[in-house]
């Protein structure tokens, strides 16, 4: 796979290596995917938390999604009915490190029970051009 030459530069807090084209994590770096689920009513909070920090977060993908739980404690009566609640998910691609300093943040900033959090590794990253 050719790679296109970039030039490494240090985010303003410190951290991992970056693009200077993108901002987003090199290839060849040990990466993650943070996955967060979260109820659609956190969803500005969320991405207001992830805009704050470009040093964790230079990029995101966020999505709409229906989910189910056993804990119907928080469902409107509409989503009971249903059998299943408006969600967003959020993706963030990152390095291990980075994912453990935004999660701790989001753990002291946003303390929610009703968003989940998962970590999986990335075998591979990169662009198409």
């Amino acid at each position: 796979m050719e790679q296109s030459p970039t030039t490494p530069v240090v985010p303003p807090q410190g951290g991992s290596q970056q693009h200077a084209w993108d901002g987003l994590p090199r290839a060849d770096a040990n990466l993650v995917q943070l996955t967060l689920a979260a109820p659609r009513q956190l969803e500005e909070d969320l991405v207001d938390q992830l805009l704050a920090h470009p040093d964790w977060a230079a990029g995101f993908t966020l999505f709409r999604a229906e989910g189910h739980s056993q804990r119907a404690e928080t469902l409107t009566t509409q989503e009971r009915v249903r059998g299943r609640a408006e969600r967003i998910s959020l993706l963030i691609v990152l390095e291990p490190g980075q994912a453990q300093a935004l999660l701790a943040h989001l753990k002291l900033h946003l303390p929610k029970r009703d968003v989940a959090y998962w970590l999986t590794p990335v075998i591979e990253f990169g662009r198409l051009a």
